[in-house]
This record gives C-alpha cells, structure tokens and sequence, in this order.
C-alpha cells in the first residue's frame, strides 16, 4: 500500500516536471534549441520544405496544418505521447542509452508539434494579410 502510494507520487512529480518542462520548452529561445538539437543530430524545420511547393500546394498544405492544430485531438496525442515517453524513461531506463533513447523520442515529438504550429501560424497570418494594399499607387 505504502509503495504503491509512494510510486503514484513520483508519477505525478514526473507528470507534473514534464509539464513544466514542455511548457520551458515552447518559450525557449528558439535558437538554443535548434543548438540542443544540432548537438545531438537531429533534423528542423528546414527539413521540410513547404516554400519549395507550388504556391497553390503550399497554401493547401499550410491550411491542413492549421486544420490539424485546432482540432483538440492533436494537442492531446502530442501530450499523451511525451508524457508517457517521460513516466518510460524515469521508470524503465536502466542504462544512460535508455534515458537518451526517450529523450530523443521526445524531441521527435516535439519538433513534430512545433513544426505544426509553425505552419499553423503561417497560414493564420495569411488569413489576416489583406490581398492588396489600397495605400499604394496604381
């Protein structure tokens, strides 16, 4: 009873710090993490080329992602995924190889979600992008 108890608690600490942590991680500076993620090899943004696409396609691609961003199904995946990669790695890692393996999982998980939100938020500021300027001169 007692260590099962003692065991709910550090689950929820756990919970509780990834939350924290996932939370530092939208509000970092976008250039240390794009250094984090050069230091351990991993892939960004430039790794997808949305600007390379006919405009047509990137415009439809753009309105996918933000389609996909609002629905609540998404956030709550996204969290879901990083949260039990977490409870994994400070219940299940037995080695250093382990611990990095969940963080690098967690990275993928993130880049996904702000790589979504990136385009999501392109697409909005076309939303509010007038079509013409009716300052300027014909």
């Amino acid at each position: 009873m007692f260590l099962s108890r003692f065991k709910d608690d550090i689950l929820s600490a756990i919970r509780d710090e990834f939350y924290n942590l996932l939370d530092e991680l939208r509000t970092t500076d976008k250039d240390v993490v794009a250094m984090t993620r050069a230091r351990v090899g991993s892939i960004n943004f430039d790794a997808v080329k949305v600007d390379e696409l006919p405009p047509d396609e990137r415009k439809e691609l753009l309105a996918s992602a933000y389609a996909i961003v609002k629905e609540p199904a998404f956030e709550y995946v996204i969290n879901q995924l990083a949260r039990e990669q977490v409870v994994v790695a400070a219940t299940s890692a037995e080695e250093r190889d382990d611990y990095l393996c969940s963080r690098f999982s967690i990275n993928g998980i993130s880049l996904v979600d702000e790589l979504l939100r990136e385009l999501s938020a392109r697409h909005e500021a076309l939303l509010t992008k007038p079509d013409f300027d009716k300052e300027s001169v014909i």
